[in-house]
């Protein structure tokens, strides 16, 4: 089936289901970002996104739900089933993020991880964008899109040097070693939105 036939009434499900996923990562991400900007961050702000990325895996099951009932989707099963989970993925990252920080207690107090989860922010904010282009078929616009988030991850890449070369300044081993697995968490949650969106682009390309 081609995309053009994700347009068929019956079909329209999987996109409101992709669509209300990825609304969930974009307010985890933006929790997570904005708490710690305004210095607001608590273990408040860890318990509502352990809160949305729950509502996000009830997605996860309402999928794989209606492709167990579906015998003709808008694309293929497997498609749709890796598509769900590279999202998935993204608002789980955010979660683990929003746990190391409260457990280290490193909110508010280290300007590179404010920076991480600015660049994060902004790329999640692309992805929703480029999501909504789906249905379009607009691969001029959803190419404009990943180019900005490929952009930000490769300034993420140089930002997590950075915070590496921090590290080596740092005489406390303890914090040296919380702060490097902080850090690599954040900048594996930006390889993953540029998986999300090369998976994306190749799944809306497959089904031209």
């Amino acid at each position: 089936m081609k995309l053009k036939d994700w347009l068929i009434p019956q079909d329209k499900v999987f996109f409101e289901l992709l669509d209300e996923h990825i609304n969930l990562v974009v307010k985890a991400s933006a929790l997570l970002h904005h708490s710690l900007q305004k210095g607001a961050f608590s273990p408040k702000t860890v318990r509502l996104i352990e809160n949305l990325e729950s509502q996000a895996d009830n997605i996860i099951t309402d999928v794989f739900d209606k492709l167990n009932q579906t015998f003709i989707t808008p694309v293929d099963h497997e498609d749709l089933g890796n598509l769900i989970i590279s999202a998935d993925d993204l608002i789980d990252l955010v979660q683990a993020s929003a746990r190391r920080i409260n457990i280290y207690k490193l909110d508010g107090q280290n300007l590179k991880i404010k920076q991480f989860t600015q660049i994060i922010n902004a790329m999640i904010q692309e992805s929703q964008k480029l999501v909504g282009k789906i249905r379009q078929m607009s691969q001029k616009e959803m190419r404009s899109h990943a180019r900005k988030i490929h952009r930000l991850e490769n300034q993420a890449d140089n930002l997590l040097l950075d915070c590496l070369e921090q590290l080596m300044r740092e005489k406390n081993i303890k914090s040296l070693i919380q702060k490097k697995e902080v850090f690599e968490i954040l900048e594996t949650l930006t390889d993953k939105i540029e998986e999300f969106c090369n998976l994306t682009q190749k799944v809306v390309m497959k089904n031209l």
